[in-house]
């Protein structure tokens, strides 16, 4: 969640979103055109984007929603220890609690076979008594909760908004940063539809990386073709001087700082 003086949560995505839910609190008057901006590329329905439905929740359900990790990518992890790097700080490697490092570290191979097999039966044991829900500060958990920054759910669709101002997007889990936070929410956003349709969309300032758009490396537990279906729930981006004018917004008010 990035923070400072120029928050994209705090200076973007509330103040925008902020409006047009004290505007019209069940998004009937602005989310068709706000999906409208995914046009022509997007995968959604155009009677989905015409009547996309009315808004379950209100703002304090919509910002900073907290999302446990995917239960498959954890398993994947614990399975594919050797495709994990271990974090560092700086030059030196990140180290953890005694009971957590002797588990991880016989986890990645470094204690010899027999405890590397151990460790992943231990692991796999634990996530399917726990599952992800109660995954926090497990020694196996290898990837966090996420907070997504505006989460959008209609009786038809749950859509995750992921907003940028000067930051870039980020790493999902420093164990593997080949997966970064749009490969891990748009996978959230599909383990919660619960049937109904789905899409994550990228708000920014700036145009994004082509490697930040890249979102297949981050998704290595899945097969080619459901890969490939997911990937195609994500919307692309748009910038916020584009939402602000579809949605009736006045940009040049939004904040440029915010208190720390």
């Amino acid at each position: 969640m990035p923070g400072g003086k120029r928050d994209s949560s705090r200076a973007r995505v509330q103040p925008v979103f902020g409006q047009l839910l004290a505007r019209c609190p069940d998004g009937s008057a602005w989310l068709p055109s706000l999906l409208r901006l995914a046009e022509p590329a997007t995968p959604l329905p155009a009677e989905l984007i015409a009547d996309p439905g009315t808004l379950l929740n209100g703002p304090d359900a919509c910002f900073e929603r907290l999302f446990p990790p995917p239960e498959r990518f954890l398993r994947w992890l614990i399975r594919h220890p050797e495709a994990m790097v271990w974090p560092r700080r700086g030059q030196e490697k990140h180290t953890h609690g005694a009971a957590t490092q002797r588990r991880r570290e016989a986890l990645l191979g470094r204690c010899g076979s027999p405890a590397q097999t151990q460790a992943r039966e231990v692991a796999l044991s634990e996530l399917a008594q726990y599952g992800a829900t109660r995954s926090r500060r497990r020694w196996w958990t290898f990837e966090g909760f996420t907070h997504v920054d505006c989460c959008l759910e209609t009786e038809k669709l749950l859509l995750f908004i992921e907003g940028k101002r000067t930051d870039r997007v980020s790493k999902a889990t420093a164990w593997f940063p080949q997966r970064n936070q749009l490969a891990r929410n748009l996978e959230v956003a599909a383990e919660h539809a619960q049937g109904r349709e789905y899409a994550l969309l990228l708000v920014a300032e700036q145009e994004p990386l082509p490697e930040e758009l890249d979102l297949a490396p981050g998704l290595p537990h899945l097969g080619d073709g459901e890969r490939e279906a997911l990937l195609g729930h994500f919307l692309g981006w748009t910038t916020w001087r584009a939402v602000c004018e579809a949605t009736g917004i006045d940009y040049e008010s939004l904040p440029d700082t915010v208190a720390s």
